[in-house]
């Protein structure tokens, strides 16, 4: 038996490519069958997540954790690889703790300027500009 939509069963919605649009019934709502995809790979990368502290789980919504399985073509695996990296990352360096204080002097030599918007939180918005970057400072200093 075949709907609309020429899947027969379950399996095949699965194997559909991870952003393909179709549309499906669920719950009497239209549905986008990525959408139902979507909504359970995000649950099998929570489920591979294990448990958060609160702090990490503020990253892990489920739009953020969409855009990673998008950078991964919809691989939960790979996409909860990359997540697990990032909140690593973010737990050792504190990004969101970043004030103007701490990096000012950078904005003395041209490396990092403030814009003049804000982002749609209201947060200020900071623009590196790594070009300005002395990579490599031992052929500047004259050796004695």
């Amino acid at each position: 038996m075949s709907s609309s939509l020429g899947m027969n069963n379950h399996t095949e919605t699965k194997s559909r490519s991870f952003w393909e649009a179709r549309n499906v019934k669920k719950y009497g709502q239209l549905m986008d069958v990525d959408m139902l995809l979507i909504d359970k790979q995000i649950n099998e990368v929570r489920g591979l997540l294990g448990p958060l502290t609160k702090k990490s789980s503020e990253y892990c919504s489920d739009a953020a954790i969409a855009r990673y399985l998008a950078a991964r073509n919809g691989h939960v695996k790979k996409a909860t690889k990359m997540l697990k990296e990032t909140l690593k990352w973010r737990t050792q360096y504190k990004p969101e703790e970043i004030r103007w204080e701490h990096i000012s002097r950078e904005a003395e030599t041209g490396k990092i300027y403030r814009a003049n918007c804000t982002d749609k939180y209201g947060r200020p918005v900071l623009v590196m500009r790594p070009s300005c970057q002395v990579w490599c400072l031992k052929f500047l200093i004259p050796s004695s």
